[in-house]
């Protein structure tokens, strides 16, 4: 029942009205009175005899119909109303302190730079911009005039540059190198755009590098699909560890947020942007140029990854041959080795034992996640990976194809090397008779048609008609059709694809 009440001091009476209607009635709680006539529905309802309402046992009963008085008179008292109005009072006055406290951080923080790699504007670019003091610079860095985020419309504060090709590095740290040589203030924050942040997470890291010096949020890789085998291990273990700062992630400067000023270099900004410009890692050189980094474990990031087999399996690559060429291969499979032959000796010990370790790890960080049950079965299958990082040097990332050996040395593989795969996949792109009209590919170009889904058959034919067809793409609408009919778990290998037919089609 929709109702409202006023207490009026000095006469004990409560006016409130009944039902859904508007009518009230002065009801003193000193007097007995009669209870009011369930279907009384008009205004124009005589008063019972004798003039007066009677309050009965069976009123007080029926709460679907009346209101306690007592009750409605208590709720409606002063005291109440005070602290009310208190806590609304408490509620304005500190929303007014957080929002002046806000932007004092950014009116007493020293400008900084933030350095964000992309290829498309997207939700991190939104939020980075959103959290810029007046004095900051966000430098969003592509390769190629080409890249979709080329074209967008800058708002203030924001620079997009071009950075070019990489050549003997890998894409991130090529855009890396070049923003660090356009940036103007003494602070530079580098992250990336594969995570979302809260309205202060550029104040809280400036705040983590004035008091500390380089500081890193700590990042918790975390992700479905395949990825939930290895997740307690490449992403609760690495985040311990490096919030503890414990072995060979020790120091590390995670490129996904980390602070630090040119005067906290070991070495000129210049040597720093040569050396980015032949590294597989920014982490690790970043974190080998810096005398220490403080993690801020308040920071921890959840950054998640696709799941897809082929999405896991290079960066299962990426991540071990980084970690094996920089600290070496030894330690990494005697212990994984041992873990196993224990946990094979002992299943059931080592099995509980893993599990409750890294349930208290993902509950003392909050992670709100169960993915620490695979620990167990995640340990088992972690030597094959590593013995297959050791053989294996090739692998794809953000749609690059790298060859990196033991020797540190960065090759990006030749686009034509790989040209007639990534035909393949954009065949295999079309799935439908109605994509493959959109993607403008008659069906007489070696197109058969078998309950509703196309199929593509690699005829030398076909191949010159859609390299000659894809003429009138360019890089950027290349790319727009590959992602227009990717899912998050293929997103990073049709890019791929699209990068390696386009440049294909500027070789031709």
């Amino acid at each position: 029942m929709v109702w409202d009440a006023q207490h009026h001091h000095g006469n004990g009476n409560l006016w409130f009205p009944i039902g859904n209607k508007a009518e009230v009635s002065a009801l003193s709680f000193d007097e007995v009175v009669h209870e009011w006539p369930k279907e009384r529905d008009t205004d124009d309802t005589p008063a019972p005899a004798g003039g007066k309402w009677i309050i009965t046992d069976s009123l007080r009963s029926k709460e679907s119909e009346f209101v306690n008085p007592r009750l409605a008179n208590y709720l409606c008292g002063p005291q109440v109303t005070r602290l009310l109005s208190w806590c609304c009072a408490q509620y304005w006055y500190w929303s007014s302190v957080s929002h002046r406290y806000r932007y004092s951080l950014m009116a007493d923080r020293e400008p900084v730079s933030v350095l964000l790699p992309t290829v498309k504007w997207n939700t991190a670019c939104e939020q980075m911009a959103a959290q810029l003091a007046p004095e900051d610079e966000l430098l969003v860095i592509c390769d190629t005039e080409q890249d979709p985020v080329a074209r967008h419309e800058a708002p203030e504060g924001v620079h997009i540059l071009i950075a070019g090709e990489p050549e003997g590095c890998a894409g991130k740290a090529n855009a890396l190198a070049y923003g660090m040589t356009q940036a103007r203030h003494d602070r530079f924050v580098w992250t990336d755009d594969d995570f979302e942040r809260d309205m202060e997470w550029l104040n809280r890291l400036v705040a983590a590098g004035e008091a500390h010096g380089p500081a890193t949020a700590v990042p918790f890789f975390t992700g479905g699909g395949w990825w939930r085998l290895f997740e307690p291990w490449l992403g609760a273990l690495f985040m311990i560890m490096l919030s503890l700062q414990l072995g060979g992630v020790a120091n590390t400067a995670w490129g996904g947020g980390v602070v630090f000023t040119r005067s906290e270099l070991t070495v000129s900004v210049s040597e720093l942007t040569d050396e980015l410009r032949e590294v597989m890692s920014d982490d690790y050189l970043l974190g080998q140029r810096l005398p220490h980094v403080y993690p801020v474990q308040s920071m921890v990031t959840h950054v998640k990854v696709s799941g897809g087999f082929h999405s896991v399996r290079h960066r299962l690559l990426r991540f071990i041959r980084i970690v094996g060429i920089n600290n070496g291969w030894v330690l990494a499979i005697v212990i994984s080795s041992s873990l196993v032959v224990a946990g094979l000796a002992f299943p059931l010990a080592v099995a509980v034992s893993l599990t409750g370790s890294f349930a208290a790890v993902y509950a003392w960080f909050g992670l709100g996640r169960v993915n620490f049950l695979y620990a167990y079965l995640g340990m088992l299958v972690l030597p094959p990976v590593i013995f297959a990082a050791v053989l294996v040097d090739e692998f794809e990332w953000a749609g690059r194809r790298y060859r990196f050996p033991n020797s540190g040395e960065v090759e990006i593989l030749d686009a034509t090397d790989e040209a007639w795969h990534a035909v393949e996949r954009f065949y295999s792109l079309s799935k439908t008779t109605s994509r493959t009209w959109r993607l403008g590919i008659p069906a007489s170009a070696g197109v058969s048609d078998s309950a509703g889904v196309t199929h593509f058959r690699l005829r030398e034919s076909t191949i010159l008609w859609l390299v000659s067809a894809t003429r009138k793409f360019n890089y950027s609408d290349v790319i727009t059709l590959f992602s227009s009919v990717a899912d998050s778990e293929t997103e990073d290998r049709f890019l791929y694809s699209a990068r390696s037919l386009s440049r294909l089609l500027r070789c031709q």
